[in-house]
C-alpha cells in the first residue's frame, strides 16, 4: 500500500508544481524562492538530464516505459513490507510524472533552479533519491540485494 501512496504523492506534487510553473510564467520566467540559492523557473526540457538526447522524444518515452515496467516487476517481486518499496515508489512516481509530460506535452517541465546546476523538477529528485536508496540498501544489506 505504501508503494502506491508514495508513487501517487510524488506524481501529484510534481504535476501540481509543473502546472503552477506553466500557468505562472512564459518559458524562462522565474521568481526567487530563497535569495541567491533557489529559484522557481519554468523551462521546457525536450531532452533528458543535463539536456542530453534533445529531440529524442520517442526514445525517452520507451526508456521511461521500460523503467516503469522494471520498477513494477520489482515492486511485485519483493515483500510488501520490504524497505525497497519506498525507493521503488520514488522512482516509479517520478518516472511516470515525467513520462506523462513527454507523452502529452512533448517535453518535460522543469522548475527547480539552483543557478549552478541544470534546472530540474521534483520527479528528477525522487528518481535520483530512489536510485541512491536502492544502491545503499543493496550495498549495506546482509543479503547483498538478494531480496530481488
Amino acid at each position: 500500500m505504501i508503494f502506491y501512496l508514495i508513487s501517487v504523492a510524488v506524481f501529484v506534487v510534481d504535476q501540481f508544481l509543473k502546472a503552477l510553473a506553466k500557468s505562472s510564467f512564459a518559458s524562462g520566467g522565474t521568481i526567487t524562492l530563497i535569495k541567491k540559492l533557489v529559484y522557481f523557473t519554468y523551462i521546457e526540457n525536450r531532452g533528458a538530464a543535463f539536456g542530453l538526447f534533445q529531440g529524442q522524444r520517442i526514445l525517452l518515452i520507451l526508456i521511461s516505459l521500460a523503467v516503469a515496467c522494471v520498477v513494477v516487476y520489482f515492486h511485485l517481486k519483493t515483500s510488501k513490507n520490504s524497505n525497497l518499496q519506498i525507493p521503488l515508489a520514488f522512482i516509479f512516481g517520478g518516472t511516470v510524472s515525467n513520462l506523462v509530460d513527454r507523452i502529452f506535452r512533448s517535453f518535460v517541465i522543469d522548475y527547480i533552479d539552483l543557478r549552478f546546476w541544470p534546472i530540474f523538477n521534483v520527479s528528477d529528485v525522487m528518481i535520483n533519491l530512489g536510485v541512491l536508496l536502492l544502491i545503499l540498501r543493496i550495498v549495506f544489506s546482509k543479503s547483498g540485494g538478494k531480496e530481488f
